[in-house]
């Protein structure tokens, strides 16, 4: 049953979750647990929100709801608001995690409802963690990986481009992110190809594309202003989580993070789901190995077979690139600090890093575009 609570900014921040604090007498009063995932709509609203609660004794009163401060500008939230508040149906997709957890294995079906409910708010991070960890163990088969990237895909919005559709993805785990903001330019030039590259917010290392090209310029933008984009200049670099590409996956890498760590499944899956909703026709996987990488040289063989295999179903035409990595890709680690790695390179400064120009040379000319 729903209830009303008054609306209270916060003087911090939330980060990428939305994540509103109520009083411990309204939780016990209510039923709401921290943790709980709740709906609330205000008026000027069209559609509830859905909110991870969390809750307090001390920096909200009883009746008020508190809002962090950028959530509370992002929806522009007035003081005083009555905001309604009601609780989310149980999610459909927790006896599918329950029968993986048990050793069984999940149908496209299963994948679909668990992702579908990921993505819409109605599985909390308790079960979508358990989720999460069923990819290392049992872990899945080869259908199931199929089915879970195509599940991914279809939950979300799927782009469709006219002819060579090109993108380059690296798999990260290396510091320095440089690569990608000189081969995307580069292969944006080449006569009829389209590139919609889309990155992610760091999981394994400090900085990643996203962080680094946000010094610099904006990374969200919304699907109205990607087909402006492409059509005027063919290629966009964005922030994937700004879009609803494959959006359960973001959620998912939320709950990884703390690990600092993905199964080869999962992150195979979940980057050849973007490409999918990217409508990506050709692409090239640039896979760091080494000591100091995300995978190890005897990984690279799994690696290699599980994109081909994955893309190969879904008609993608790929190369994986193998890249032996003893340190840094360029001389820097942080946004900033990487960022002008990249613009070194562009501007043939002579202290520019000569490895990170090659490597960036060799993976255009791999790109399987024909």
């Amino acid at each position: 049953m729903a209830f009303y609570l008054s609306a209270r900014k916060l003087d911090i921040t939330s980060g990428d979750a939305l994540t509103c604090v109520i009083n411990e007498f309204d939780a016990n009063e209510h039923g709401v647990r921290a943790g709980d995932n709740i709906k609330i709509i205000w008026d000027g609203l069209s559609e509830p929100v859905v909110f991870i609660v969390d809750t307090t004794d001390t920096i909200v009163d009883p009746g008020e709801i508190g809002f962090h401060e950028d959530d509370w500008d992002k929806l522009s939230i007035v003081y005083g608001t009555p905001m309604e508040i009601d609780f989310i149906e149980p999610s459909e997709a927790t006896s599918a995690i329950r029968k993986k957890l048990r050793g069984g294995r999940l149908t496209y079906d299963d994948f679909y409802i668990i992702m579908q409910d990921i993505a819409n708010g109605k599985l909390n991070t308790k079960l979508t963690t358990f989720f999460a960890g069923a990819g290392y163990s049992p872990g899945f088969d080869e259908e199931e990986i199929l089915n879970m990237t195509k599940a991914l895909a279809n939950t979300g919005e799927i782009l469709k481009f006219e002819g060579i559709v090109a993108d380059k993805h690296s798999i990260g785990g290396v510091a320095g992110k440089g690569v990608t903001p000189i081969v995307i330019p580069v292969v944006a030039s080449f006569e009829e190809v389209i590139v919609p590259n889309t990155s992610t917010r760091a999981v394994t290392s400090a900085s990643a594309t996203t962080d680094m090209l946000e010094v610099i310029m904006p990374m969200s933008f919304s699907r109205k202003n990607l087909e402006d984009m492409i059509k005027k200049s063919k290629v966009f670099m964005v922030w994937g989580g700004g879009l609803a590409l494959a959006p359960a996956d973001d959620e998912i890498i939320e709950v990884q993070k703390p690990l600092g760590m993905e199964s080869i499944d999962k992150f195979v899956s979940s980057i050849v789901a973007k490409k999918i909703a990217q409508g990506v026709t050709h692409v090239i996987f640039d896979v760091p190995v080494g000591g100091s990488a995300k995978i190890s040289g005897d990984e690279f063989s799994k690696v290699k077979n599980t994109f081909e295999r994955i893309c190969g179903h879904f008609g993608i035409n790929v190369i994986v690139h193998k890249r032996e990595v003893t340190g840094i890709d360029g001389f820097a680690v942080g946004p900033a600090l990487e960022c002008r790695e990249f613009l070194r390179v562009y501007e043939r400064h002579p202290e520019r890093s000569l490895q990170l120009e090659e490597d960036s040379l060799v993976l255009v000319s791999t790109l399987p575009i024909s």
